[in-house]
């Protein structure tokens, strides 16, 4: 005796009557007539309510997914602008704004022996300067933070977490990528005593307990915020700088360029941590930028020097006290069905200029996403003479180096580098020795044997989850299926 078996997909998107208002049945053409002989078995193989934002295209969770995704952040070495405040006649310099960001030996953003008049050309001729000249080289500087270890003063990378819940259940490939991006933003949270998802409006909660301060979510978007309360923020708040020197030790975070970063993660300990001498690298004159709170204010005293009195005048300003905001604010996680696979984007934030230029004039496009060019070849001098007078060497190596970086388009002011987006599957799945759980620089991969122990871990994290929709909906189910009897 013969047996055939078919599986029909009676989804409410396919029938004639989608559109009814009657949303408890529907028809179904058939492509094809069914001939039903006597004793044929009918039945439902799989049903499920379609959650809201599901159409055509969906992807099964199996069980309740929960992961980290760990990223470190940075700010790029440009010129970072706050308001001066300080009468024109008291200004050391006629640009309309002073530098946020105060890097410390210069010449280290550079190729070694680049000449001097060709960083101060960029920088200033102070070191540090509370002015750029040219903006700077362009290149992300990572976050670090400082901690004394005994006596010892280490420096180690900070790492930005952010944890995500997906409940076991039927969600539309764009559903699920928004319920991702909302958790990494802060819009929406896990409740873990009611197991449900919490929409969340920070700003709203804030202004009812009377907390807010112009901040945005805490713990929302790949970000660190730094403030003077929390040792991020240097407070920069007389015309000398008093003892803001690197020896001091006068903060607990700082930004060290890329290449910095990854020699140092090269050499890092085999659990992955960092524990790098702080001494040590500013003793080789490496580059370390820190940021400050450089509002000066309005000076009341005769001599033009301000003092905590002229200070009081900017406290509303508030930029230390609300803090910068380091990383990336607006994550954003999308289906590609080209690809089949999730795509990440927006892990920077990107450039908006001011009101107004360095000179005063009002810029029509303040506030928007755009695109910043530098143009030096309208000075009357080239700031990179070829040979320069210090050397009287031919320079082209570092002439066009630095032609590159301050002329290379601004793009962007802060980003993260996302650098494990599955860090908990990594560690509960991990075939080698324990590794460390915070402060890490490890990548998936880093917690296995093999790229083939790596690779089947991969496969159940929720990134690797792929649409399904076909096998899905076609009348697929897991275990052995029914057949028809004739």
């Amino acid at each position: 005796m013969s047996v055939s078996t078919y599986y029909i997909d009676v989804n409410r998107l396919n029938a004639i009557d989608k559109e009814g208002e009657e949303t408890n049945k529907w028809t179904l053409d058939l492509n094809k007539d069914l001939y039903l002989p006597t004793g044929t078995e009918i039945s439902v193989q799989q049903s499920f309510i379609n959650q809201k934002g599901i159409l055509g295209s969906s992807i099964e969770i199996e069980e309740d997914i929960e992961d980290t995704i760990e990223a470190h952040v940075y700010v790029t070495d440009d010129f970072h602008p706050i308001g001066d405040q300080t009468q024109y006649a008291a200004r050391d310099n006629p640009n309309l704004y002073l530098n946020a960001l105060i890097l410390f030996n210069a010449a280290g953003m550079f190729s070694p022996n680049t000449p001097a008049e060709y960083v101060n050309s960029i920088y200033g001729t102070t070191s540090p300067s509370l002015y750029r000249n040219l903006g700077g080289s362009k290149l992300p500087m990572i976050m670090y933070e400082l901690e004394n270890d005994g006596g010892t003063f280490i420096m180690k990378p900070v790492t930005v977490s952010r944890n995500i819940v997906v409940k076991k259940g039927v969600y539309g490939i764009n559903q699920l990528a928004e319920l991702i991006t909302d958790q990494v933003n802060g819009k929406i949270k896990f409740d873990t005593h009611t197991q449900e998802y919490k929409q969340t409006d920070p700003i709203k909660e804030a202004l009812v307990t009377g907390n807010y301060r112009g901040d945005i979510a805490e713990g929302a978007g790949l970000v660190e915020n730094l403030t003077v309360a929390n040792g991020g923020v240097y407070d920069y708040n007389d015309s000398t700088g008093g003892g803001f020197t690197l020896a001091a030790r006068s903060f607990t975070r700082f930004f060290i360029p890329h290449f910095e970063h990854n020699d140092i993660v090269a050499n890092a300990d085999a659990d992955g941590q960092i524990k790098h001498s702080y001494d040590t690298y500013i003793g080789e004159n490496r580059p370390i930028a820190v940021l400050v709170d450089n509002q000066r204010a309005r000076v009341t005293t005769g001599d033009f020097k301000e003092n905590s009195v002229d200070y009081e005048n900017v406290q509303d300003y508030q930029v230390a006290r609300i803090g910068y905001k380091i990383g990336s604010t607006e994550f954003q996680l999308s289906y590609s069905t080209d690809r089949n696979g999730f795509s990440i984007e927006r892990l920077h934030q990107a450039y908006r200029p001011p009101t107004h230029d360095i000179f005063g004039n009002p810029i029509a496009n303040a506030g928007t996403e755009c695109v910043a060019m530098f143009n030096f070849f309208r000075e009357l001098d080239d700031p990179f003479p070829n040979p320069p007078p210090s050397t009287g060497a031919n320079e082209t190596t570092a002439v066009n180096q630095c032609r590159s970086g301050v002329l290379t388009p601004l793009t962007r002011i802060s980003g993260a580098i996302v650098h494990n987006f599955s860090a908990q599957t990594a560690r509960r799945l991990s075939n080698l020795d324990a590794k460390a759980t915070t402060n890490t620089c490890l990548l998936f991969r880093d917690y296995f044997s093999d790229e083939t122990h790596a690779r089947k871990a991969w496969a159940t994290t929720i990134f690797q989850q792929r649409n399904h929709t076909r096998k899905r909906n076609m009348g697929s189910r897991r275990g052995k299926p029914r057949r028809a009897r004739n």
